[in-house]
């Protein structure tokens, strides 16, 4: 048990590598994807 629970600045503070983490392999992985299918050639039949 926690004796002294941190306030949502310490939290957000704690957090904060984790989420831009998250936000950085999202926007590569899309980045990617995009790259990939731009690439490819799309003929209309």
């Amino acid at each position: 048990m926690i004796a002294s629970p941190l306030s949502l600045g310490q939290s957000l503070i704690q957090v904060w590598p984790q989420l831009m983490a998250i936000i950085a392999l999202a926007i590569i992985c899309f980045a990617l994807s995009y790259i990939a299918f731009m690439r490819q050639e799309i003929r209309s039949t």
